[in-house]
């Protein structure tokens, strides 16, 4: 048979081993139980109440756990940052070789596409992806809003599609000369362009190998290269 003292002791090590004992207020709350002073257990208890319950427990040493949303944050912007540098960072254009194989290719493409520019007298510029810029609107509209015609749109797109360019456009001061942009690389004011340009005239800057003069000291000036004709191949930078 059990004694007294055995039952007491084991209640104790119950009430010892409880988890909320190990927190401050409520050990000093089952201390003062155990002590008989049901009175302090009682004002203990209404005083965490109104503080809105025993204080929390600081960090180890004394310090604040360190944000790790901060750091996962920063190497996500880190690495935004070096994705769109690649994507919009200028690439090499191709071999004037290429291009060149390519105007002679699909030449009656670049002659129509000319031709229907300059009976659009109106036009300035049809881009494949975002419509028509005439003399007026300033920027690029679709079809509909500068009154031009749908299905003259939809033949320009074809074609342009065709010898993968995204825009036929005047060039200079007349508007007599047409360019088909056939290779671009960048963004905004770092954008390299290669087009294929009708002249009426000769250019003056125009150098025998588009090759050399990438290879060059920048900064540079736009030159052409002849292809055929009155046709030629337009690079900057």
């Amino acid at each position: 048979m059990r004694s007294f003292l055995e039952d007491e002791y084991r209640d104790d090590a119950k009430r010892t081993r409880h988890p909320s004992q190990f927190t401050f207020g409520h050990s000093t709350l089952a201390k003062n139980a155990r002590m008989g002073h049901p009175d302090l257990v009682v004002s203990q208890e209404n005083s965490f109440r109104e503080k809105g319950g025993p204080p929390a427990r600081k960090a180890q040493h004394g310090r604040a756990p360190r944000p790790r949303v901060m750091v996962g944050s920063s190497i996500l912007l880190i690495g935004t940052i070096a994705a769109l540098w690649l994507y919009f960072s200028p690439a090499d254009p191709p071999q004037e070789k290429q291009l060149m194989t390519a105007f002679s290719a699909d030449r009656d493409t670049f002659e129509r596409l000319r031709a229907m520019l300059l009976a659009d007298s109106e036009v300035r510029a049809v881009y494949a992806r975002t419509g028509v810029e005439t003399r007026n609107s300033g920027l690029p509209r679709p079809p509909s809003e500068v009154n031009f015609s749908d299905v003259r749109y939809a033949q320009y797109v074809v074609m342009l599609r065709r010898i993968r360019s995204t825009e036929v456009f005047r060039y200079g001061q007349n508007g007599s000369d047409v360019c088909l942009a056939v290779w671009a690389s960048g963004f905004g004011g770092d954008t390299r362009h290669v087009n294929a340009c009708w002249l009426e005239h000769t250019p003056a800057n125009q150098v025998e190998s588009l090759q050399a003069f990438y290879k060059s000291p920048k900064p540079r000036k736009p030159v052409f290269r002849h292809l055929e004709g009155n046709w030629y191949l337009s690079a900057d930078w």
